[in-house]
């Protein structure tokens, strides 16, 4: 189990750094992304569920961080906020 997590977690790194690399585009017009090309080994190497566990956690990383832009906080004090009393410890974010 924690060695899936971590595989998860670190092909979710990879597909996030990937995304840093700008596009290119082929001669007649395709553009390609590095970040295209992470998912793609991702699910390579990973296997399928994993692979989309990896991408599903780089896309819920996205969501949170640009709902916390949204907000006017930064991705750090969406983590560390104080929680009220009534809220439990896992509530999700909004």
């Amino acid at each position: 189990m924690e060695r899936n997590l971590t595989l998860v977690a670190l092909f979710a790194a990879l597909i996030a750094a990937l995304a840093l690399i700008p596009k290119f585009s082929l001669g007649f017009g395709v553009p390609i992304t590095a970040q295209s090309l992470g998912i793609m080994l991702c699910g390579t190497v990973l296997g399928a569920k994993r692979g989309a566990l990896a991408v599903l956690r780089k896309r819920s990383d996205f969501l949170a961080c640009a709902r916390a832009r949204r907000q006017g906080t930064s991705g750090m004090m969406v983590q560390a906020r104080q929680r009220r009393d009534d809220e439990p410890a896992e509530a999700p974010i909004r």
